[in-house]
């Protein structure tokens, strides 16, 4: 990485020689002291080439010069759209960088090569807010696969490019708002909030100097400041998400970098917002009386949502998961240092989905989705998508184990257990291809009867770039982990699996906190812990006597009761707003607790049931899914109980930090189930036609 970084400079300054020796070319092609703004016409040309490693050296210096060229021509194009370069300028100039980069890439590539079409296409191109010029930097990924002979990566690699600069792109829009809403620059953002203050693209200069003080009001604090970098951060991660199949690269670590920049500011505009309404609300708070609240008081009556509005939201859910699992069948989510989990998250969203039901269980439907005429709720999710997951998950399986986070990485209990709920929920066809895992799974059951995430925790070390010597941390038995183990055992029939099953049980009944919860060695909060641990108990006790189980239950059953909040959710921290993945636990464990109510709690257990779903129903984002908080944490190796910390760094590199699942599919998967859980009529969900998504 040192030799490639010393590479870049040294074309860089080869570059900036040569374009200031040019006639004419008196202007830089961009600053490079504001590096976020100014990577926008960057093409990282030698991140790029760790992906095509064999293109001899002397050949990728060259494509690197052909690529600063291209990145100085999408500057031009840039400035042209915002009148700061006249067009006949643009044009010239773009000619000449493009001859430029022909005479460099000359010996290298033949002249009637498919990709000089390209290259000369993309130098005529204007300058598109949307794409970013993006094709043209398309050209030095396809130099560089021209030249190895491998366009293997360049699908994945492209889609990159395309996604970090469009995401660059909004973040510039961010930074530049106002001059660009003074002058009529092409933007994305400007014509929004033009259209709030009654203003068209046409408005003078005059009528928009007057009203920037409102415009920057509704900016700042009307969320269009925080919409446009979220949509800056997701198309980021989506560029980290297209290369996650491809080897761990400076191109990943470049990405992380423009993807924590754009999070620090998000978090800036949000402290800045906060106090901005703090200071308004104690002005208000002196000249007249605070708003009401619309808070409902724990225990009290709340109607349910109506079988109908609970199907309507079921059927939005799933299509949102439909529509987000890729042509291969498997779903994708988190990024932990810079790399999506896949095997994991398409074991855990199948599982979920698989639980609500499929659509071989609906009488009369077919693969491909419910008939015309079919009522909203009368058909569950098309068998064939978790069929084409299954598949995936099977043919991904490591030999003699089970699965890891994704591919790449090694293989992991957690990820292995969600997988094994998943295949064994729907019997998946040809155990004997994915039975291994589960004779692996058994085989790391403790001494103690809990499960660890890691069983080797070399090559994690080496993955995070840690050298702790302490790794009880990581090593000891996870209540998390031990209970989504102690479920998927629980529900299998076979002796070998009761007992672990057994095992496991009672260890999870002797790491029952007082107050009634189970920590989360891996997750934010108690919720997803108790909430498993009540499953996998639940489970245990109608198969078999399990000593215990009834005070277990009614303990949870208190403390889920005591922690709803006045507004019906639940939070990960008391300190913390409601959250959906938080809330949908909780209904799932109220769910599991009223098929054997504990004591006389049943009432209250109903009540809190309906005031839970209402909350997720009423939080619903319109495109299905629900909103995301930080949800999964990575605590350092020595870390043994991680819900002592209070101080976690919001972050997908590194330790000690926590993570979202920014695609939405974890949080949407558990509310999905929470509201079939909660449904009086079983919670069926629509079959979703390839042709609706």
């Amino acid at each position: 990485m040192t030799l490639l970084l010393m590479e870049t400079r040294d074309t860089d300054r080869v570059f900036a020689e040569q374009w200031a020796g040019l006639p004419g070319r008196e202007d830089r092609p961009w600053d490079p002291a504001q590096p976020l703004p100014g990577a926008l016409f960057d093409h990282l040309p030698f991140l790029l080439y760790e992906y095509f490693a064999t293109v001899p050296m002397g050949a990728a210096r060259r494509v690197a010069l052909a690529a600063r060229a291209g990145g100085a021509a999408r500057f031009l194009r840039f400035r042209q759209s915002r009148g700061q370069c006249a067009p006949a300028r643009a044009d010239r100039e773009c000619a000449s960088l493009r001859r430029y980069a022909t005479r460099q890439l000359a010996d290298d590539l033949p002249g009637r090569d498919p990709f000089r079409q390209s290259l000369s296409a993309g130098y005529r191109r204007p300058w598109d807010p949307a794409g970013a010029g993006a094709e043209l930097a398309h050209t030095t990924t396809e130099a560089f696969a021209a030249l190895a002979g491998t366009p293997g990566p360049v699908g994945p690699v492209t889609e990159s490019q395309s996604r970090l600069y469009a995401g660059l792109a909004r973040y510039r829009e961010c930074v530049d708002w106002k001059e660009d809403f003074l002058h009529g620059h092409p933007s994305q953002l400007v014509p929004r909030l033009l259209a709030e203050l009654g203003l068209t693209p046409s408005a003078t200069r005059a009528a928009r100097t007057e009203l920037v003080a409102d415009a920057a009001r509704r900016f700042h604090y009307g969320g269009l400041a925080e919409h446009t970098l979220d949509e800056a951060a997701e198309q980021l991660c989506r560029a980290l998400a297209a290369v996650t199949d491809l080897p761990p690269a400076g191109w990943v670590e470049r990405l992380i970098g423009f993807s924590e920049s754009v999070r620090g500011l998000r978090a800036d505009l949000d402290r800045m917002r906060r106090d901005g309404l703090a200071r308004a609300r104690a002005a208000a708070g002196r000249g007249g009386r605070p708003a009401a609240r619309r808070d409902t008081a724990p225990g009290a009556t709340v109607a349910a949502p109506t079988a109908d509005t609970i199907a309507d939201s079921l059927a939005a859910a799933a299509r949102y998961l439909r529509r987000e699992q890729d042509p291969a069948g498997r779903w994708g989510d988190f990024l932990l240092l810079g790399q999506q989990s896949t095997s994991w998250v398409t074991g855990y969203v199948g599982w979920n989905l698989a639980t609500v039901g499929t659509a071989a269980d609906a009488p009369g439907a077919a693969d491909s989705g419910a008939p015309a005429n079919a009522p909203a709720a009368a058909y569950p999710i098309p068998v064939n998508s978790l069929a084409e997951a299954a598949d995936w998950l099977v043919a991904n399986r490591a030999p003699g184990a089970g699965w890891g986070y994704n591919g790449q990485w090694p293989v992991d209990v957690d990820s292995t257990a969600n997988a094994l709920l998943f295949l064994t929920r729907i019997g998946a066809p040809e155990p004997q291809r994915w039975r291994p895992a589960l004779d692996w799974l058994l085989s790391t059951q403790r001494p103690d009867g809990g499960f660890t995430t890691i069983v080797d925790p070399e090559p994690w070390l080496v993955r995070f770039h840690s050298d702790a010597g302490d790794l009880r941390g990581w090593t000891s038995s996870h209540p998390c982990v031990t209970a989504v183990a102690a479920l998927l055992l629980a529900g299998l029939d076979g002796e070998r699996e009761r007992r672990a099953a057994l095992r496991a049980a009672r260890r999870l009944l002797d790491q029952q906190r007082p107050e009634g919860n189970w920590e989360a060695y891996w997750w934010a909060g108690g919720l997803y812990t108790t909430c498993r641990a009540v499953q996998a108990i639940g489970e245990l006790s109608r198969r078999t006597d399990l000593p215990g189980a009834a005070a277990a239950r009614a303990g949870a059953a208190g403390w889920l009761l005591r922690a709803q909040r006045p507004d019906g959710g639940w939070a990960h921290a008391p300190n913390r707003a409601c959250a959906a993945f938080a809330t949908a636990l909780a209904v799932q464990a109220l769910g599991e607790l009223l098929t054997a109510p504990p004591g006389d709690d049943c009432p209250a257990l109903r009540a809190a049931l309906a005031r839970g779903t209402r909350w997720l129903v009423e939080n619903q984002r319109p495109d299905g899914s629900w909103p995301v908080v930080p949800i999964l944490r990575v605590p350092r190796p020595q870390l043994t109980e991680p819900w002592e910390q209070t101080s976690w760094t919001e972050s997908i590199a590194g330790l000690d930090v926590v993570a979202e699942d920014w695609r939405r599919l974890f949080t949407t998967a558990t509310a999905l189930r929470a509201l079939h859980v909660a449904s009086p009529t079983g919670g069926a969900v629509p079959a979703i036609p390839t042709g609706d998504l």
